[in-house]
């Protein structure tokens, strides 16, 4: 049918029991007729998920570091071997990645010198990594899929879109390099902008418009 003119776009990350409200949509100047999109509250959740066994991964990875910098090699071990270690006992125990910790495993393997609670480590962290990856990657999914219906929606609903153009670099900041003084955004807000992933939301906008043939109009906030 005929597409009504516009359609005012404000994006947003606050959370709600509902979903995490990512944008305020209207088109009449009623504020009473403003619609909120909501993202589905399983696309969060499994996000959370996902956070969860990373930071398990984490905690279990910088323990394994610990004891890995206690490692008894002789010098008759292979050269590459030798130089990971050595390079290990002079690095932080949080600076070690978990890649590293999994080639160290490799080369012990190879030398028949892996250790059984390195072994118990190397096969847990695995199994957390699958998990953490697939939760991840469907929520991302849904995420994804949940914005470009919202934008096709609107796209073929409107011929214009008005929205203003993200720029969410302050939100990322924790202290002012100016100042000093700690942002106004809080570690929860700052995690919940990247749940929210609001750019993705601004793309597919413009991804549908260009598919659709709506305008897509840039309001500044500048004076």
């Amino acid at each position: 049918g005929e597409r009504a003119p516009l359609v005012a776009v404000h994006f947003g990350w606050s959370y709600d029991v509902a979903g995490r409200r990512v944008a305020g949509i209207t088109d009449a100047a009623d504020p009473s007729a403003a619609q909120i999109v909501a993202l589905p509250p399983k696309i969060e959740a499994d996000l959370e998920r996902a956070a969860d066994i990373q930071g398990k991964r984490d905690a279990a990875r910088d323990a394994i570091a610990v004891k890995v910098r206690t490692l008894d090699i002789p010098d008759s071990a292979g050269e590459a071997l030798l130089e990971i270690v050595g390079k290990m006992r002079k690095t932080r125990p949080q600076d070690i990645s978990a890649n590293r910790l999994h080639y160290l495993c490799k080369l012990l393997k190879e030398e028949d010198r892996l250790p059984e609670w390195l072994e118990e480590w190397r096969h847990d962290d695995r199994l957390r990594w699958q998990d953490q990856t697939h939760i991840a990657k469907r929520a991302r999914n849904a995420r994804k899929t949940f914005y470009r219906e919202v934008a096709i929606s609107l796209a073929r609903s409107y011929s214009a879109i008005a929205i203003e153009p993200l720029d969410l670099a302050e939100a990322a900041i924790k202290v002012s390099q100016v100042t000093g003084e700690k942002s106004e955004f809080s570690k929860k807000a700052r995690a919940g902008r990247v749940v929210a992933a609001l750019y993705e939301l601004e793309s597919a906008i413009r991804w549908a418009a260009t598919k659709t043939g709506a305008a897509v109009l840039d309001l500044s906030s500048a004076p």
